[in-house]
């Protein structure tokens, strides 16, 4: 056995492990950080549109608001004096840029002291812009044509593309459509060169790329501090959407477990710049669905995540926290949600995963009624498959039309929900009942089956 050599006892190795890496700890180190001289503070004070926006909502009577809030800061801020000065002149050009994109209103039209500077009141009561790129956000979703037949899908792109990468997510498409791509080049005998030059040319999925590209190159023109690498396509939440995944199939797709936590925030932003940053002038029926599906996926997987979220949105007493909470706030959001519900009940039948089936429904309230469990789901379908052979679970057979809403009473809904099958005679359907009346109350299925027929 070699002898140890005594000059690299006390050496900093640094190791990354495979999966998990660490920061090195000694003793050498822990007397470094005593003896070394303090490195000197230096402010980093910056200022954005967010911040902008969250100081002209927070003015009042008491006390200097809006504008001249942000000018305040910035002088209380430990910037030398020329950093202050260049902090002001990009103060007032952001002002500037909200009032171009109508997200501010300036009464009289002409700006000057004295001058009323508020919120459009357009805008939903929620609307922030806490990403650095949701002003391009509002300024694009004008570009986008309002009647194309995926006009909410390129939304949900231009918001993914101004959000942060998903990297081990992102890597698992890529290294996914390479191996299909591999596969489909070898089948056709294309020779090992030339499968590596495509290969090159394969990367994860970018919709819209060259429209966000461009429209970026644009905005970035008048805003000259903005890096090209600011903006990043790409189709995770888009892919979940269109698939009607679910989160544990999605993982199981690409390989992600150990990456469920980054899949997990990821969405989670998705849904906050939906619901925040985009605004409500600029709301479709499906664009309404995408929300509904993105709370429903991630309040099935960390429903504490979305609960703390809205409580801080809406400001929840602490007391009220965990009864029944109203996440809507108009009709067709309500609707969106019973119908994303009724879409997962549905996909589940699909796969004929009843144990699922059975937690996305409650049992009707009288006591004669039997619980819909597993069993009773298998046994409802049986009379289906004898006449067809699966249930169709498509983006046709999510269209508003396969799902009926009478609403009975304010917040009380008759529903049913056509199952569409491969003859496509859909005669069978779903029915139930939902009352909203006390808002949606947390854990609890939104829906109260009645009855599965043909």
């Amino acid at each position: 056995m070699a002898a140890a050599n005594p000059s690299k006892k006390n050496k900093l190795v640094r190791k990354k492990p495979p999966e998990h890496g660490y920061v090195h700890w000694d003793e050498t180190i822990f007397k470094q950080l005593i003896e070394r001289p303090p490195e000197p503070l230096v402010s980093r004070f910056a200022v954005s549109h967010g911040m902008l926006l969250s100081l002209l909502r927070s003015r009042s009577d008491e006390r200097r608001g809006g504008y001249g809030a942000m000018i305040d800061l910035i002088g209380q801020s430990h910037e030398r004096p020329v950093i202050k000065g260049r902090l002001k002149r990009e103060s007032k050009q952001l002002f500037k840029s909200l009032r171009a994109a109508a997200v501010i209103e300036v009464w009289p039209r002409v700006a000057k002291p004295g001058c009323e500077v508020r919120v459009s009141e357009q805008l939903q009561r929620d609307f922030s812009l806490h990403s650095s790129l949701s002003l391009y956000l509002v300024e694009t979703l004008a570009l986008i044509e309002p009647t194309s037949a995926s006009y909410a899908l390129d939304v949900l792109s231009l918001v993914e593309a101004i959000l942060e990468q998903p990297r081990p997510v992102l890597y698992a498409q890529e290294r996914k459509a390479k191996d299909e791509v591999i596969a489909k080049l070898k089948a056709e005998g294309v020779e090992y060169e030339q499968r590596m030059a495509e290969l090159e040319r394969v990367t994860h999925p970018k919709p819209n790329a060259e429209f966000i590209y461009g429209t970026f190159n644009a905005y970035a023109a008048k805003h000259p501090w903005l890096d090209a690498d600011n903006i990043r396509p790409k189709s995770v939440a888009r892919e979940l959407y269109e698939g009607y995944s679910s989160f544990s199939d999605y993982v199981k797709r690409y390989g992600l477990p150990g990456s469920e936590g980054v899949l997990l925030r990821y969405l989670s932003e998705v849904y906050k710049t939906l619901v925040q940053s985009v605004p409500a002038t600029y709301y479709t029926d499906e664009l309404t669905d995408i929300v509904s599906f993105l709370r429903a996926t991630l309040q099935r997987v960390d429903n504490t995540l979305v609960q703390e979220w809205e409580s801080l949105l809406h400001d929840e007493p602490e007391d009220e926290r965990g009864a029944a909470y109203d996440v809507v706030h108009d009709e067709a959001a309500l609707r969106a949600c019973i119908r994303a519900d009724l879409h997962l009940l549905v996909k589940a039948l699909r796969d004929r995963d009843y144990e699922e089936a059975a937690s996305l429904v409650r049992s009707a309230d009288d006591s004669e009624e039997e619980a819909w469990t597993a069993e009773r789901f298998e046994q409802a379908l049986a009379p289906f498959y004898a006449e067809h052979e699966r249930i169709v679970f498509d983006a046709a057979a999510r269209r508003s039309d396969k799902t009926i809403l009478q609403e009975r009473a304010p917040r009380v809904y008759r529903v049913q929900q056509i199952l569409v099958d491969d003859a496509e005679d859909n005669s069978w359907y779903i029915e139930g009942e939902v009352d909203a009346r006390a808002g949606i109350v947390r854990d609890e299925p939104l829906l109260m089956l009645r009855e599965i027929r043909g």
